[in-house]
């Protein structure tokens, strides 16, 4: 499990390890989804955890993959099904044996059928647009596994088009965007020592969208904020004083030269 865990934060920058012990709401989905996956008497096959980008599904991920020992697996564009495979491979510690990809399905298969371990699929959208999912498709049919796959909104839309796969998916899970309470539930760990007022935490989930990776970048800053200013309790009227911005993605405003009239 440690070299699952190592590989999915080394690779995934975003995810602080504390992260994934807080009460946020698509943490709570994906543990509830992997323990319908798991439980007894459960299909094998693929389950459905999708939503937008920002909303903390790998930080869900995370939670699964410590809690469930399961084996993660981060797509990448131009992934080929060879690739996946040999990826597969080496997070389950196994040494490709053979050379062809059928011979590379029959071990991974065969790896995830006498471990037991669920699989997750992290990006998955990559494997949609070169066919690789058939690939992965071959490996459940031989494994009867449990392979989560997570993407973006549009994946179910999109493996409908690919009937074979999509019919094999025994759960739909969409992921929540951030609401209120997963930013109070942030701000105990990204704005430690500082207390911030609802109405500053309600305003702030408001600007950013409900994206969880907004919501938490703007929490560091809040603290910082406070902090550098020797307070311990803010609020709006206080943040907005100064005359201080949401960071929402926006692109500011670029400031014109002096003289410069706003001429061209």
């Amino acid at each position: 499990m440690a070299d699952n865990v190592t590989h999915l934060n080394k690779n995934v920058s975003d995810v602080e390890p504390e992260e994934k012990t807080l009460p946020l709401t698509n943490v709570g989905i994906a543990l509830t989804m992997m323990e319908r996956a798991l439980e007894k008497g459960s299909s094998p096959g693929f389950y459905l955890f999708y939503g937008h980008s920002g909303w903390g599904k790998t930080v869900a991920a995370t939670a699964c993959v410590l809690d469930f020992n399961a084996v993660y697996l981060c797509a990448t564009p131009g992934m080929s099904a060879r690739s996946l495979l040999v990826e597969l491979l080496d997070q389950m510690g196994e040494k490709p044996r053979g050379k062809s990809n059928h011979d590379y399905i029959k071990q991974a298969s065969k790896a995830l059928l006498l471990t037991g371990r669920a699989l997750i699929v992290d990006e998955a959208d990559f494997l949609l647009k070169r066919g690789v999912i058939e690939t992965l498709r071959a490996v459940l049919d031989r494994s009867q596994a449990r392979i989560i796959l997570i993407g973006e909104e549009e994946i179910e839309r999109q493996l409908q088009g690919r009937e074979r796969v999509h019919n094999r998916i025994q759960g739909f899970y969409p992921a929540q965007p951030c609401s209120t309470a997963d930013a109070r539930a942030m701000a105990q760990h990204y704005a430690a020592g500082v207390e911030i007022a609802p109405d500053l935490l309600e305003e702030m989930v408001r600007q950013t969208g409900s994206i969880t990776r907004r919501v938490r970048t703007n929490l560091v800053e809040m603290r910082r904020e406070a902090l550098s200013n020797g307070v311990e309790i803010i609020d709006l009227a206080w943040w907005r004083a100064s005359g201080r911005k949401f960071s929402t993605g926006a692109r500011p405003a670029r400031p014109l030269k002096p003289g410069s009239g706003g001429a061209i």
